[in-house]
């Protein structure tokens, strides 16, 4: 390759004056003549208890002989001094009133004789030493002390109450006998199951529950689900009425409530017969947990808890009133009447009274009537939801030891955060001692020692006997299980409470993921699909909670079958990082895709999901959106203990696309020799698919090309790829690269170099490099592979003068280096200079050495032709660069 450029040294005078001497100068011309030989220039609830352990006892509920019962043998009282027995506390939990039957009766006549809404409760002792006692007295809550031996069903209790629409005129029983005598329960569907219960040794304890149907307020078809469970770790009764939703339509503000006769009515028992004795005052426990009741001179207790967990009633009022009211003509009005403000279904009630424990709330007379009444906030009920409602009963009896309860001996812990608890055990306990100091002391196995925990001691001599609460915090570390024991010392007395054993079951986290899903045309991700377009779809995620265990995990991703074509899924792939394939189960059916896995993915587990489909080809599906939401569920645990769980949507994510014309990006780039180093970014083109693209035509493109030549590139037209005229439009084309490569040329030249004016004696040689240029001299080499260029200067004709009469042969030189003598330049190229850029330069200066008299032009003309040859004088200096071998 040879670059030329002209210099014309242009209207030079060559004048002899007779004080100054020769001078020359070098001016430009306005219309100077520059010829330039180089490039071209071109221009993103609780699950429902199930009946595990439940075995029907229908039949035996209508036997009479059904009930849930709860024994205690450890809470030891003495009954008479001589000849000495002990007894034991026990609760008894059936209908609250019944026709006592001769003989087996059918469901239908049981209903109309027992009221199973109502619980009936006694509590009495029990000979440890034989068969029984044949003389005692008994204590029932929840019935009238007046009835004897009859049993009957006509109970002052309301039992259980609904209301619909926040409306209090809406109240009515929800019975198995209804106030006008019609029975509103469904007799065909009642059920009865009874579960056997081992605790302290005894297999006698039971729970029992009672499923049948109704419908409520004339037009709300509903199941309900009574259950009386006992829990030997609190002593206590959890009396539990799950609520379900049969109908096609919700029930709006749903209200249950609850309303009980609270005294107990003592009676004496002596062979088989009772005799009534008296009715028991009613109490309040203090710290609004709930009323008791006592007998038997204030040794035994029942009490009675409106709010024992997260399902308990919201509000509950307990109060007396004359009992005037005939037993068989129950008063709905009276539900309402201890409650703050009676018109209103969410006033308060005694859960914000503050009432001192031991305070009494009626006497002991037959001339009050204790009762109490419990409701739930209403809140709609939705169609098939189920709603949990809860009290709880709990026995007990005054002894010398102090009295541990736990609220529930079956617990689970979770893992610690930081240093912070992770296990806690609420604690209940009561002394009757009032000179004793109670301690709490636990330990983790019969080998270990105790571990000394300091309560909270009664703070006046009034409170003692009272409920105590204490909730204890460990540290337990994943992921066992731990059997941990409790027990109470009183000082000084130093009795012994009954050790409490809790176990606390390590719950397994529920599993958290991040997730991230993205769709994809070949391998390009995309943000909306087309008719007929084909598409990846990838779900990636990655296990991120600690010690939980996901057991055979589902993936389903519904499909939009009015847009993806189900036949056109293929490709389905679950993989681990790295491509590992896992083990599962894939199907498409029914517009979905279901992959299951055969194992369980834990912590750090990370999984892909791929697959791939075809968006049905009809353009009519423009404008609508795909939406593709994963539903991911599985068990949290191990296979033999586990639970159900499904990922929340939040944490799973979802992909909404657009469908969109058929259009397609088509790429445009702009690079250099290496194909990778951009010249300029890229330009996208969108058009419809299926046509070509014309890039000779688009105006975007020819200014690209014309901004990267003015970089100094120049296009490869050897590399070009061809159908330039004709590109497709079409998914995953891989666009069009313009190559470009690196010159070699004149970045700049001096149009003009003046060796000013002149005036020696005519015996003097002028010889000057003294000159003057308006622009430097610099080659520019941006090629990929730099190489040694040449660069050569020769003269159009000799220096000679404006009228063209004379001329100056070899008066113009060139100094190659600082040593080297000038050789004179004439009409031959003369090479005078040799150079090669550095590898990250593409400037050099030529004019850089004129500057410091190393190299450069020379003006030398001889003593013998100054005096005849006086003028000015021109010429144009030739440059020529090259990179040809040599």
């Amino acid at each position: 390759m040879q670059i030329m450029r002209k210099l014309l040294i242009g209207s030079a005078s060559l004048v002899c004056m007779v004080s100054t001497g020769l001078f020359f100068t070098i001016t430009a011309d306005a219309n100077e003549n520059t010829e330039v030989y180089g490039p071209i220039k071109t221009s993103d609830m609780y699950s429902d208890p199930t009946l595990d352990g439940w075995v029907d006892a229908t039949r035996q509920f209508t036997s009479g002989g059904l009930s849930s019962t709860i024994i205690d043998s450890t809470n030891t009282i003495v009954v008479s001094e001589y000849p000495r027995r002990e007894a034991y506390i026990s609760n008894t939990l059936y209908g609250g009133g019944r026709a006592k039957p001769a003989a087996a009766m059918d469901i239908l006549a049981m209903l109309s004789a027992r009221r199973i809404d109502l619980p009936y409760i006694a509590f009495y002792p029990v000979s440890t030493t034989s068969s029984g006692l044949s003389s005692y007295n008994r204590a029932e809550l929840g019935r009238d002390h007046n009835v004897g031996n009859l049993y009957t069903k006509d109970m002052t209790s309301l039992g259980l109450v609904t209301a619909i629409n926040r409306d209090l005129g809406t109240l009515e029983e929800i019975s198995t006998e209804a106030p006008a005598g019609g029975n509103i329960v469904k007799d065909d569907t009642f059920k009865v199951y009874r579960k056997s219960l081992s605790w302290i040794g005894n297999s006698s304890n039971s729970a029992s529950m009672y499923i049948y149907q109704a419908k409520i307020h004339g037009q709300y078809p509903i199941e309900v689900k009574m259950t009386y469970l006992p829990n030997e770790a609190s002593g206590m009764v959890r009396v539990m009425y799950d609520i379900t939703n049969l109908g096609t339509e919700p029930i709006p503000d749903f209200m249950l409530g609850f309303n009980y006769y609270l005294a107990a009515a003592e009676n004496s028992y002596v062979n088989q017969n009772y005799t009534p004795l008296k009715r028991a005052g009613v109490s309040y426990l203090g710290g609004n947990q709930g009323v008791y009741t006592t007998a038997h001179n204030d040794t035994f207790r029942g009490e009675v808890y409106p709010n024992i967990n997260q399902d308990g009633a919201a509000n509950w009022a307990a109060w007396a009133e004359p009992n005037t009211a005939a037993a068989s003509k129950r008063d709905l009005s009276m539900f309402m009447k201890g409650f703050t403000d009676p018109t209103n279904i969410d006033s308060t009630g005694d859960e914000v009274g503050g009432q001192l424990p031991k305070t009494s709330i009626s006497s002991a007379t037959d001339t009050t009537l204790p009762i109490i009444s419990m409701k739930w906030t209403p809140k709609t009920l939705e169609v098939g939801e189920t709603r949990r409602h809860t009290w709880g009963f709990a026995p007990e009896v005054k002894t010398l030891a102090p009295r541990l309860m736990v609220e529930d001996n079956q617990l689970e812990y979770e893992p610690a955060v930081g240093n912070e608890n992770n296990a806690f055990v609420n604690l209940n306990w009561r002394n009757y001692n009032d000179d004793d100091t109670t301690t709490l002391y636990y330990r983790f196995s019969e080998d270990e020692a105790w571990i000394k925990e300091e309560l909270t001691q009664y703070p006046n001599s009034n409170l003692v006997g009272t409920n105590m609460s204490h909730t204890l915090g460990l540290k337990l570390a994943p992921d066992k299980d731990y059997n941990v024991e409790f027990k109470l010392t009183g000082t000084p007395k130093g009795e012994d409470s009954t050790i409490i054993p809790v176990h606390f079951k390590f719950k397994v986290p529920d599993p958290k993921i991040e997730s991230k899903a993205i769709v994809k045309e070949g391998a390009k991700e995309v943000t909306d699909l087309y008719p007929g377009g084909d598409f990846s779809y990838e779900y990636s995620l990655k296990m991120t909670q600690l010690y939980s265990t996901y057991t055979n995990p589902e993936f389903t991703l519904p499909l939009n079958t009015k847009l993806i074509n189900q036949a056109s899924i293929k490709n389905i792939k679950l993989t681990k990082v790295g491509g590992e394939t896992v083990a599962g189960s894939f199907s498409v059916a029914d517009g979905k895709i279901k992959v299951k896995l055969e194992n369980s993915i834990t912590m750090d587990d990370q999984l892909k999901l791929t697959f791939d489909a075809t968006i049905i080809d009809d353009e009519g599906l423009v404008g609508q959106t795909l939406t593709l939401q994963p539903e991911i569920t599985g068990f949290v645990g191990a296979l033999a203990d586990n639970r159900a769980y499904a990922i929340p949507k939040e944490e799973i994510g979802s992909l909404t696309l657009p469908i969109k014309e058929g259009m397609a990006d088509v790429e445009i780039r702009f690079v250099d020799e290496t194909g990778v180093t951009k010249l300029h970014e890229p330009i996208i083109l969108s058009k419809k698919i299926g046509t070509t693209i014309d890039l000779t035509k688009e105006q975007e493109i020819l200014d690209a090309i014309q901004a990267v030549e003015d970089k100094r590139y120049e296009l490869d037209v050897d590399k070009k790829p061809a159908g330039e005229t004709a590109v497709p439009v079409e998914k995953g084309n891989a666009g069009y690269t313009y190559p470009f490569k690196g010159v070699l040329m004149f970045k700049s030249t001096p149009s003009t170099i003046n060796f000013g004016v002149q005036r020696p004696s005519v015996t003097q040689t002028i010889n000057t490099d003294d000159v003057k240029y308006d622009m430097p001299f610099v080659v520019w080499d941006n090629r990929q592979a730099k190489k040694t260029w040449r660069l050569k200067a020769s003269l159009e004709k000799p220096l000679t003068s404006i009228d063209g009469k004379n001329s100056l042969p070899y008066a113009i030189r060139y100094k190659k280096s600082k040593d080297s003598v000038p050789v004179p330049l004439s009409e031959e190229s003369l090479v005078v200079l040799s150079q090669q850029h550095e590898a990250q330069v593409n400037e050099y200066d030529v004019s850089k050495g004129w500057e410091n008299k190393e190299t450069g032009l020379e003006l030398n003309v001889f003593k013998n032709q100054i005096a005849s040859k006086l003028g000015e004088y021109s010429t144009t200096v030739v440059w020529e660069l090259e990179d040809v071998p040599f």
